[in-house]
């Protein structure tokens, strides 16, 4: 998605945060390390099943946002993203939270222009993953709220994600 940025950077960045998790197991990782493969890159989650298994692609599935259909708003839309949120096991909602505090981070590192809509609709999603993790859910609302407040100028831009975490 960040184009400045060799794809590959944010989901090792991810996974490796998730690795330091206490839920952490190598399918977990797995997941983390492909869950932006489908949605952003087009891999198909047969080709993710043959390879890693049912429970990884499922996952890396569950993970997607669901496509926007023909002449769907993008509110009616975010909507969908949310309701498909709750359905998300414990795993795959701290995969969620680590996957927008990287993403946070890495665009206030960048200075990414038009984030403002990425923060605020970080914000409507907390209170659907915050229950999975409460001590990583308030870092990255912790980090939303830096950001909004300097307009990305200033905020916390380290990507050692490894410390934030808690055991649920």
């Amino acid at each position: 998605k960040l184009k400045a940025v060799p794809y590959y950077h944010h989901p090792f960045r991810v996974a490796r945060a998730f690795s330091n998790h206490p839920l952490a197991t190598v399918e977990g990782v797995c997941i983390a390390l492909l869950h932006d493969t489908h949605e952003d890159q087009g891999l198909p989650i047969v080709a993710i099943e043959k390879e890693f298994g049912r429970t990884v692609a499922e996952s890396v599935m569950n993970l997607s946002k669901p496509k926007k259909q023909p002449g769907e708003s993008r509110q009616d839309h975010f909507e969908r993203v949310l309701q498909k949120l709750e359905t998300l096991s414990v795993i795959e909602k701290v995969i969620k939270l680590f996957d927008r505090l990287d993403n946070v981070r890495e665009s206030i590192r960048r200075h990414d222009p038009g984030m403002e809509r990425y923060l605020e609709e970080t914000q409507k999603l907390l209170p659907k993953l915050a229950d999975a993790d409460p001590n990583l859910a308030a870092d990255l609302k912790r980090v939303v709220l830096e950001a909004l407040g300097s307009n990305l100028g200033v905020g916390s831009t380290d990507h050692d994600l490894d410390d934030k975490s808690s055991t649920p």
